[in-house]
């Protein structure tokens, strides 16, 4: 290989760095106008299904192109940052030690806890109050396929 090589390979490399810069702003751009969207369509699900008197709204849904939207309603664990150290510490101990990798995944921690909760009738058995979570549920857009 030449330097005149080397020095091209190397220019590459940077065009491909400063594309992969890009790409991720516009990832995390494209995140925050889905969100946005996301935003303004629950909004408006929720008030068209409080409009239509349904006690329940998500059993509101809109058929789109062949594809059912509809709001649920997930509930979501996770570990404060400043809690992180203690949370690690008490998931080791109950035996979940696996989640633990450098960090907690919040889904499989989820899965995990509403399990627990639902068999334990739908509160986390008292020893699992050592682990410093926060509870609490994010209204997101079911997409399913119909038919």
């Amino acid at each position: 290989m030449t330097i005149d090589t080397l020095s091209n390979k190397i220019r590459s490399l940077a065009t491909l760095k400063a594309e992969k810069r890009r790409l991720a702003e516009q990832t995390k751009d494209v995140g925050a106008q889905i969100e946005e969207q996301e935003r303004e369509i629950t909004s408006a699900m929720l008030d068209m299904a409080e409009t239509a008197g349904l006690s329940c709204v998500d059993d509101f849904a809109v058929t789109v192109d062949g594809r059912r939207y509809s709001t649920v309603t997930k509930p979501y664990y996770s570990i404060p940052a400043e809690q992180r150290d203690q949370a690690f510490r008490a998931l080791k101990e109950l035996g979940l030690g696996d989640l633990v990798v450098e960090r907690v995944d919040d889904r499989a921690l989820t899965k995990v806890l509403m399990e627990l909760s639902e068999s334990a009738g739908g509160e986390l058995p008292d020893e699992y109050g050592a682990i410093p979570v926060r509870f609490y549920e994010k209204m997101t857009i079911s997409d399913r396929k119909v038919g």
